[in-house]
């Protein structure tokens, strides 16, 4: 006689299941109820960092209209020379005071000074601004002022300076003249070189000349080199008939696009991209929370303002579902 050997029964329904089994079906069941939220996750765009980018031309003189765009950075340079070290006390444009930050000074052998400075003014600044005038106050007259403005874009507004860095010598030489500020991806680096003679500049290193002026008894010139990566960025400026050299170099930081759509989070009515403005999120720049943020036992993983997490269920037989 033959006997077969009787296979179990396969149970399709979650509650005449044997017990054993009741625990992986609402796993599986868990886990495809999370499947669109989990693909969501997968597909949200990481942080990046926006391009810091100059909007319009330097200008030189005492008035300078600021470039559109959102989180502005105005950045000065202020140059000047004279028997005696005179020093940079405020920049103001439109009334509105602006930051130094950095400068330095060249001495000749004839105790003359050179100084190169770079001042900046933020988006919030700038749009309080009443004018278009700039006015730096120095410590005492100068034979030369030189002053040159340019507006940029996509400036982290909270650390908008990454790096300075300076450069001097009192004599011709070295001319090149250089300083290495360091830069990050997505930044800019500006830099303002003086000169006690009269002539012209050349930049080196791919960057862009944004002004060169020669007044009576002195030149400078100003430009800017936008950041291929992290790391560190050259300012060589040569000059025509090179004397008591002053570089004054800064990198500025990008702000961030949370959500890659090219508006740095601010100014971009949505910071996460989960499709609930700003105004209306309770957390404007996190598009996913995860967890039980109430202990309430049940997983709040939810995109914003779809799911009010304080009122997302009970766990009342404790097995992971709410």
């Amino acid at each position: 006689m033959t006997s077969f050997r009787t296979s179990p029964v396969k149970h399709t329904n979650f509650e005449t299941r044997p017990s054993h089994w009741r625990g992986k079906g609402r796993g599986v069941f868990t886990l495809l109820r999370l499947l669109p939220m989990l693909l969501l996750v997968a597909l949200f765009a990481p942080e990046v960092s926006a391009q810091v980018a100059r909007v319009g031309a330097w200008t030189t003189g005492g008035t300078h209209n600021v470039g559109a765009g959102s989180d502005r950075a105005l950045v000065v340079m202020v140059g000047m020379e004279d028997g005696t070290n005179r020093t940079v006390t405020a920049v103001t444009y439109g009334g509105q005071s602006l930051t130094r930050a950095t400068g330095v000074v060249a001495v000749s052998t004839n105790g003359f000074h050179g100084r190169s400075e770079l001042w900046y003014l933020l988006e919030g600044g700038i749009s309080a601004a009443s004018g278009t005038a700039i006015t730096a106050t120095l410590s005492g007259p100068a034979d030369d002022v030189h002053l040159a403005a340019a507006t940029f874009t996509g400036v982290d507004q909270s650390s908008p300076i990454t790096a300075v860095s300076t450069a001097q010598t009192g004599t011709s030489t070295p001319n090149p003249i250089t300083t290495s500020v360091s830069v990050v991806d997505g930044g800019m680096a500006i830099a303002a070189a003086f000169c006690g003679n009269t002539g012209s500049f050349t930049w080196g290193n791919g960057w862009a000349e944004g002004s060169d002026q020669s007044q009576a008894s002195s030149s400078s010139s100003t430009a800017d080199h936008a950041a291929a990566g992290t790391g560190s960025d050259t300012a060589s400026a040569t000059h025509t008939g090179p004397n008591r050299l002053a570089l004054a170099a800064i990198s500025l930081n990008p702000c961030t696009d949370i959500d890659g759509d090219g508006l740095c989070a601010g100014a971009d009515p949505d910071d996460d991209g989960d499709g609930v403005l700003d105004a209306d999120d309770p957390a404007p720049q996190n598009a996913f929370i995860c967890g039980d943020s109430d202990g309430d036992s049940c997983d709040d993983c939810a995109v914003l303002g779809s799911i009010d997490v304080s009122n997302d269920g009970t766990d009342t037989d404790s097995d992971g579902l709410c």
